[in-house]
C-alpha cells in the first residue's frame, strides 16, 4: 500500500476513536489499534514484531513521526499519565479532505474493520490493549511456527512475556479473543 494510503487510514482511525469519545490515544494504544485494524482486513503490510509493550512496528512509529513533522498530527508528553498522547490537528481535516478517490474507496471499503475495531477494542485502557495484542499476536507466531496454540501453551508463553499480568486476567482475554476472533 502506498505510503499516502497508509497515512489517509492512519488519519481516518484517529477520527474513528476520537468520535467515539476515547479522548486519549497514545503511541502504545495506536500501535495495538492499528495493529487489530489489520487483522480485520485493512492491508497495510504493516510487519510486527514482539517488543517492550507487545507487537510493535518501527515503520508505523516512523509514519506517526511523520505525521507529527507534517503538522498533521501532534505527540506531546502526557502531562497526566505516563507515555504520550496524540492528538489531530485542524490540518487533518484538509488532509483527508484532499485525499484521492482510490482513498476514499479504501476508507469505504474498510469501514467494517473500523467498525469492528471500536466494537471490540474501543473501550480498552492501554494496559488490556497490550494484553490484548499480545495475546493475539503468540498465538498467530505459535500457528506460523507449527506448534500447538491451545489455551494453555499461548497463555504460558504470554506469562512468559508479561509476567506482570495474571493468569485469571490471561485466561479472560484468551476466551474473549477465542470468541471474537473465531479461535478453536
Amino acid at each position: 500500500m502506498l505510503k499516502e494510503l497508509k497515512i489517509s487510514v492512519i488519519i481516518h482511525l484517529l477520527m474513528q476513536l476520537m468520535k467515539k469519545g476515547i479522548s486519549r490515544i497514545g503511541k502504545t494504544a495506536m500501535q495495538k489499534y492499528v495493529y487489530f485494524i489489520q487483522e480485520f482486513g485493512v492491508n497495510l503490510n504493516y510487519r510486527y514484531e514482539m517488543y517492550y509493550y507487545g507487537p510493535y512496528c518501527f515503520e508505523l512509529s516512523n509514519d506517526l513521526d511523520l505525521l507529527n513533522m507534517l503538522g498533521v498530527i501532534s505527540i506531546e508528553d502526557s502531562p497526566t499519565t505516563y507515555g504520550y498522547s496524540i492528538k489531530l490537528l485542524d490540518t487533518a481535516d484538509k488532509y483527508s479532505d484532499n485525499i484521492g478517490t482510490e482513498a476514499q474507496d479504501i476508507l469505504e471499503t474498510y469501514q467494517s474493520g473500523f467498525d469492528k475495531l471500536l466494537e471490540i477494542f474501543g473501550n480498552c485502557s492501554t494496559r488490556q490493549l497490550e494484553l490484548y495484542a499480545t495475546m493475539h499476536f503468540v498465538d498467530s507466531i505459535l500457528k506460523k511456527k507449527g506448534k500447538v496454540a491451545d489455551a494453555e501453551s499461548v497463555i504460558r508463553e504470554v506469562k512468559f512475556l508479561k509476567p506482570k499480568y495474571s493468569t485469571d486476567e490471561c485466561e479472560a482475554v484468551y476466551q474473549y479473543l477465542s470468541e471474537n476472533f473465531g479461535w478453536r
